[in-house]
């Protein structure tokens, strides 16, 4: 995707409501931060995705209308990757704990970049980018509403 100077400081500009990394930090313990910081996950990022430590793994929302919650193990971590608390919604569509994603895909006219997990929204947040979402499908699925 090509960006213009003026497109990087609108993108700026709609993202200064992040907290400081200072803020978040007392929330978690020096094994998640650890995990965090291995993959290039910054304080602010995990502030931003509401990402919390929770047994081997972190938990956080998926959306700002639904309770459900996923789990996602710390890499390395055997046994299960993933889990929902309670369940999965049946409407989920994308990942979006924050309901911003339509503002964030507007701010650049449209593009929208689907990944393959949340974690690879976290690592693109990082970087800046904040129209990327997950499908929550799984791996290499493509949803059949998006292939039409």
């Amino acid at each position: 995707m090509h960006t213009t100077p003026a497109d990087r400081a609108a993108y700026a500009t709609a993202s200064t409501h992040i907290l400081p990394r200072t803020t978040y930090h007392n929330n978690l313990d020096p094994r998640s931060a650890r995990h965090l910081r291995d993959r290039g996950i910054g304080g602010a990022t995990a502030h931003y995705f509401m990402l919390q430590p929770y047994g081997a793994g972190w938990l956080y929302p998926v959306s700002p209308d639904s309770a459900a919650k996923r789990w996602k193990a710390y890499p390395g971590t055997k046994g299960q990757k993933y889990r929902w608390s309670p369940s999965k919604p049946a409407d989920l569509r994308f990942y979006d704990p924050r309901g911003e994603l339509a503002q964030q895909i507007e701010a650049q006219r449209g593009a929208l970049i689907l990944c393959e997990g949340e974690p690879d929204t976290w690592a693109l947040f990082e970087a800046g980018i904040r129209n990327a979402t997950a499908s929550m499908l799984g791996a290499g699925v493509v949803p059949d509403w998006l292939a039409a």
